[in-house]
């Protein structure tokens, strides 16, 4: 099972918004205290084992403005929510969550920079540069992946955009503990990190291992194959269990640049606007460019996808004016089964990018 259909996983409800006037601006923050970090006071410890990033938390909050108002209440709402730590948009919600135990209540003061900073959310009615006060109740935790070394490797650890070749045996267990098994079989598996194609608990479990490591990851079902299996093959809301051989890890997406740029790199969510041509790497044939077209692409940098399917990967950490030359490894591009007439089967890409700076 390398290539399924992604499992959605559970994200946050629609929050019910403030109502405001359209005409209405929001006020001032508060002239309150402001922390220089998340501030966690444990009211209850609770019990059983910690939560980590990248774990499923079903939790009652209650949020608010310091010394202003509430903008949130699962209680009110009638459900709690499903947050999985690491991915929820507030960075001081992610790390404050950390370390709960199931039954254990926690207080949470965020600063502004790990809130919603200076822009603020109008539609819950949070002013810029507000500080947000969370009370928090872990009601339930799963753990989203566990990782257990069984051998050390050699070499660089594995990041996006490199290839990780393996081998495994995976036994889903689901509703009734009825349990199936898979193998990799003769043909070791090539897993291309961070492009989407594998299981996600896969993708994320194999970053950090190195060549002739093994090791043991155990997935919820969320980052498997859903509450829902896969139909006649995978039972419904199966936890899996990989033990996996890592062959080998090597580059997927190399670059080399050509001019520098000048200022900070972008990041997630940054607006981009970049000129880019692709060539297939055997022969130099130009495949495509945005010279040739409506001018550059614009993007918001890692959301969503991308024209091809690599160019965020292959622009991490660019600065405005940098101009980069990045080789991508088919499988990272359109694989084994091309793109009609224009590109071949199993082809390496490269792309040029010029990041343009505003």
């Amino acid at each position: 099972p390398g290539v399924p259909e992604q499992p959605a996983l559970p994200a946050d409800p629609q929050q019910p918004p403030i109502q405001l006037d359209p005409e209405e601006e929001l006020p001032e923050a508060p002239d309150v205290e402001v922390p220089d970090e998340v501030e966690v006071t444990d009211v209850t410890e609770g019990e059983g084992a910690e939560a980590e990033s990248g774990d499923f938390a079903i939790v009652h909050l209650v949020g608010r403005v310091r010394e202003g108002h509430e903008f949130r209440n699962t209680r009110d709402e009638g459900q709690p929510l499903t947050i999985r730590i690491g991915h929820h948009e507030l960075e001081g919600l992610n790390e404050g969550l950390v370390g709960m135990r199931e039954g254990g209540t926690r207080e949470l003061a965020i600063p502004p920079a790990k809130g919603f900073g200076e822009r603020g959310q109008p539609r819950l009615g949070i002013p810029p540069e507000a500080v947000l006060e969370y009370e928090v109740e872990m009601l339930e935790l799963h753990p989203g992946i566990r990782r257990e070394r069984k051998q050390d490797g050699v070499g660089d650890p594995a990041k996006p955009g490199d290839l990780v070749k393996v081998r495994f045996e995976a036994n889903f267990t689901g509703s009734g503990d009825r349990t199936v098994t898979f193998t990799s079989g003769d043909e070791p598996l090539e897993v291309a990190l961070g492009y989407g194609r594998a299981l996600l608990g896969i993708e994320e479990g194999l970053e950090g291992v190195k060549a002739g490591e093994r090791v043991v990851l155990k997935l919820d079902p969320r980052l498997a194959f859903g509450v829902s299996g896969l139909a006649g093959v995978v039972p419904d809301n199966a936890h899996a269990e990989y033990d996996i051989e890592v062959i080998d890890v090597t580059p997927g997406i190399d670059w080399e640049v050509e001019e520098e740029g000048d200022g900070a790199p972008i990041a997630d969510g940054d607006p981009v606007r970049a000129q880019v041509t692709v060539t297939l790497a055997d022969d130099g044939e130009k495949v495509a460019s945005t010279f040739d077209g409506d001018g550059p692409v614009q993007l918001q940098f890692g959301e969503g996808r991308p024209p091809f399917p690599s160019l965020f990967l292959a622009m991490r950490d660019m600065k405005p004016g940098e101009v980069r030359r990045a080789t991508i490894a088919a499988p990272f591009a359109f694989g084994s089964r091309g793109f009609g007439d224009i590109i071949p089967p199993d082809a390496d890409l490269v792309y040029r990018i010029e990041l343009l700076a505003d």
